[in-house]
């Protein structure tokens, strides 16, 4: 959540998990075409590139987050 905005999700393995990397990170804005997704091999390395992403956004758009 940014504000009142959901921007990104962590999906935990689902099924067999054959995969090395088997989380699913996605990050979307709300009301754009900006999105980006990615697999890691943890839940905190899911959670730590979704918020990577979310930053990078942040710094291309020359916003900054708001601790709050």
């Amino acid at each position: 959540m940014a504000g009142r905005l959901r921007i990104g999700a962590v999906f935990p393995p689902a099924g067999e998990a054959r995969d090395k990397r088997p989380w699913v990170w996605r990050l979307w804005i709300t009301g754009t075409s900006t999105s980006r997704e990615g697999r890691a091999k943890t839940e905190l390395a899911a959670k730590s590139a979704c918020i990577a992403a979310w930053r990078d956004f942040l710094a291309a758009a020359e916003l900054q987050e708001v601790e709050g």
